[in-house]
């Protein structure tokens, strides 16, 4: 029948991320549940897919060592009638990886945005004509000087000190 796996040798034919066991050979009776009861004694369980109409699934597990063990302890067992056959599944694109690269991939464009946007700002702005703020918008100083109703307000440095103005203050 099946030869007796080995972990060592399991555990050593797939990536250290590969944490997905191919589980094939169950013509009939193949469910989540039933691949949940199987495969749930050799570690925690991410995610469980099921063919029932091609007779396999995919078990994927939190580590590659639980795997592993999956691998080796269930290959060659009879699930439902059926001799099984497991072993490493196909190594898809990592998901996490990917999605890792995505993110990567936008924060580049929004560093690379950001600081075009950084670098026509400072283009837009020339600086030599700050001083220029009072003849196109007035002293700004002026402005402090009366409040609407035509009251004087002291110059900003008064505050906090005496203060005569209509029998207000000293």
């Amino acid at each position: 029948n099946t030869k007796q796996l080995r972990f060592e040798d399991v555990v050593n034919q797939s990536s250290p991320k590969n944490c997905t066991v191919y589980c094939g050979g169950i013509a009939s009776g193949l469910t989540d549940q039933l691949m949940r009861q199987t495969f749930s004694p050799f570690g925690q369980i991410m995610e469980i897919r099921v063919f029932p109409e091609k007779g396999y699934s995919f078990v994927r597990f939190s580590t590659h060592e639980s795997a592993a063990h999956a691998i080796v302890s269930v290959n060659g067992t009879t699930i439902e009638g059926h001799v099984v056959k497991c072993y490493w599944g196909k190594e898809s694109p990592d998901m996490t990886k990917n999605f890792q690269q995505v993110i990567q991939f936008f924060i580049a464009l929004f560093k690379v945005s950001f600081l075009h946007i950084y670098i026509k700002a400072l283009e837009i702005v020339d600086y030599s004509q700050w001083g220029q703020w009072s003849q196109v918008y007035g002293n700004p100083q002026q402005y402090g000087q009366y409040m609407a109703n035509g009251w004087q307000v002291p110059p900003y440095g008064v505050y906090g000190q005496p203060w005569n103005q209509q029998g207000f203050g000293v």
